[in-house]
């Protein structure tokens, strides 16, 4: 998807790598937002919530503040404890997403410092 340089070409310059680092984070922020509307087309159907709690509740559980609403069946528990493991998995998808460039760069730096 994203197309690094390799170690023996040149450092980008940091207007490119401030695009590189853009287009990371507006993948991420795709990411999350894919996920905070399966959330709460969740939260919906399996919850039968109106769309203010769906939108209320996931967002809350993606962020890692934990479910605002208290699981009405046995079902909407399932799927919170569901959306729960999924939203953790999110928060390092995501998170990674975006440092990858930052990591990239600060070891190819290194390479270039030990081939001078």
């Amino acid at each position: 998807m994203f197309k690094y340089e390799k170690k023996q070409e040149a450092l980008l310059t940091r207007k490119e790598f401030i695009v590189r680092l853009g287009k990371h984070v507006w993948v991420a922020f795709l990411f999350l937002l894919v996920s905070l509307l399966m959330g709460m087309i969740g939260y919906c159907y399996v919850c039968e919530l109106e769309i203010s709690a769906s939108f209320y509740n996931a967002s809350m559980i993606l962020a890692g503040m934990g479910p605002a609403i208290t699981a009405p069946s046995d079902s909407c528990m399932w799927f919170s404890g569901i959306f729960a493991i999924y939203s953790g998995i999110t928060f390092l998808a995501g998170t990674t997403i975006i440092i990858a460039p930052v990591i990239h760069r600060i070891l190819h730096i290194v390479n270039l410092d030990e081939n001078a």
